[in-house]
């Protein structure tokens, strides 16, 4: 009787480190999605059986770069730039906290972010809509002044877009459809020091 109890009390432990393990696993993970996507992404991510893609109606896309960037990290040193972007970067993150803007990603210089509907009922309210289009204008016009001597520019659009996760190794989000393409290209039409807001804003 004593060996057998031993065997179920061995096995009960080795159940028990098993969950426990599974259960840090999991809270490291829920962290580290969080801490690389947005938090409208990691909600669904984290939905058992959470599809790669999902379509967002009537979200805000914020586009933002700095002018020149190119010519001047080539002929500045590369720890200097590297430097400040950080400093840029951690600045326009903090902006962003303040107006409800989740950043989606970022290249190089360039920052794209946005303002999704917080629920499924919220995407064809009109008066949900306005504020996000609200928040995204006021943060297109605040990012400008953040990257001085530089010159930085920004554009915001509302409207639908996709957003996928893209690879494995690491995954990466972005967004997809009409709307990105059009924050993109008003992005590239703005000029330095300005920021391009849509019409549909």
């Amino acid at each position: 009787l004593l060996v057998v109890f031993e065997k179920r009390s061995r096995k009960a432990f080795v159940v028990m480190e098993t969950i426990e393990a599974s259960m840090r696993d999991t809270l490291v993970t829920r962290d580290m999605i969080a801490k690389f996507f947005p938090l409208t992404v990691t909600r669904d991510l984290l939905r058992r059986g959470g599809p790669r893609h999902k379509e967002y109606a009537a979200t805000v896309l914020v586009a933002t770069d700095l002018v020149g960037f190119a010519q001047h990290a080539g002929i500045s040193d590369p720890a200097a730039v590297v430097a400040s972007l950080a400093k840029l970067f951690k600045a326009i993150d903090s902006a962003a906290a303040r107006h409800g803007v989740e950043k989606v990603s970022t290249v190089a210089d360039a920052y794209v972010g946005a303002v999704f509907p917080r629920r499924a009922e919220d995407e064809f309210n009109a008066h949900e809509a306005a504020p996000r289009a609200s928040h995204g204008a006021a943060f297109a016009c605040a990012v400008l002044d953040l990257a001085r001597p530089l010159q930085m520019r920004a554009a915001a659009h509302i409207g639908d877009c996709t957003g996928a996760f893209v690879g494995l190794r690491p995954p990466k989000f972005d967004v997809f459809g009409r709307a990105a393409d059009e924050v993109r290209q008003g992005l590239a039409l703005c000029p330095p020091a300005r920021a391009h807001l849509s019409s549909t804003l």
